[in-house]
């Protein structure tokens, strides 16, 4: 049925309307979620309806050739790191590619100094966050935890897009940095131009140690959006964000009250009956 059913949507992938705008958090923490110490950065992207098996396959062999590249820098030859590509069919019809990059501890702080050392603050801003982020320190006696928070809008990407940023500053500087006309190291240019012909959006992007995994879901954020400019052919749409602002409040202040409730229930348990002793009689007494 699962054959049947990917066979159906590859054939109608490229006449589906834009879907809906969507996103999802999912957080779990517990044990064995990577086999050894260290971290794991997973990028997985959608590709175009048009993209074959052999455009996957191109685009391995140039993430690998930027990689080998980065490593002919001598602020990082000696970054420890194994990378992997995957491409997998998917039963909605649309193929998956992937780079997952796994590394020790050891690889962030030689690639924050390395960042320092070649100008690039912003990069090692990024990196320490990730650091501080993986090197959370847990009990490992702690049970498993799950949760996630799922979005949902009763609109295009494209809308949402626009209602967020109308004048279009925060899409020009993404057409800057990363956007077809973006000027790029050429070691990356190849890779970064057949990215963008193959590739319609980012599906997700995860944080893995041992003990935690963190994935956001950007479910439908196309490219095309996030590079476009402002236009009158977009279908205006007006968000009351104040129902997810409401929702989180209402959850941070669940969790606070919650931890207070427990915190009372063991201090301060008055549904028990103490033995009058030295450690709990008062002088007068």
């Amino acid at each position: 049925m699962t054959g049947v059913l990917e066979g159906y949507n590859t054939d109608n992938a490229a006449n589906a309307g834009p879907p809906k705008a969507n996103a999802s958090i999912s957080y779990k923490s517990g044990t064995g979620f990577l086999e050894k110490p260290g971290g794991s950065i997973n990028l997985v992207f959608k590709a175009k309806p048009t993209a074959s098996e052999v455009d996957l396959g191109k685009l391995t062999g140039r993430v690998k050739a930027v990689f080998m590249g980065i490593k002919q820098h001598d602020e990082l030859k000696d970054l420890k790191h194994i990378m992997k590509t995957t491409t997998t069919s998917h039963p909605d019809g649309i193929k998956r590619w992937g780079i997952e990059v796994m590394f020790p501890f050891k690889t962030l702080i030689q690639a924050n100094k390395a960042a320092k050392d070649m100008g690039k603050p912003e990069i090692a801003q990024g990196v320490t966050m990730v650091k501080e982020y993986l090197e959370k320190n847990k009990s490992p006696d702690s049970v498993p935890f799950s949760s996630t928070v799922q979005l949902d809008f009763e609109c295009t990407v494209a809308s949402l897009v626009q209602f967020l940023d109308p004048a279009g500053e925060y899409r020009s500087q993404a057409n800057a940095t990363a956007g077809p006309e973006a000027s790029v190291p050429k070691q990356v240019e190849r890779f970064h131009a057949e990215l963008l012909q193959h590739i319609d959006m980012v599906d997700s992007i995860t944080l893995k140690t041992q003990e935690r995994d963190l994935t956001i879901s950007l479910g439908n954020l196309r490219l095309a959006d996030f590079f476009s400019a402002p236009s009158e052919d977009v279908p205006a749409v007006s968000i009351d964000l104040h129902p997810l602002q409401e929702v989180m409040g209402g959850l941070g202040m669940g969790m606070v009250g919650g931890a207070v409730g427990m915190t009372d229930k063991i201090l301060y348990r008055n549904d028990i009956s103490v033995e009058k002793s030295v450690e709990n009689t008062t002088p007068a007494e």
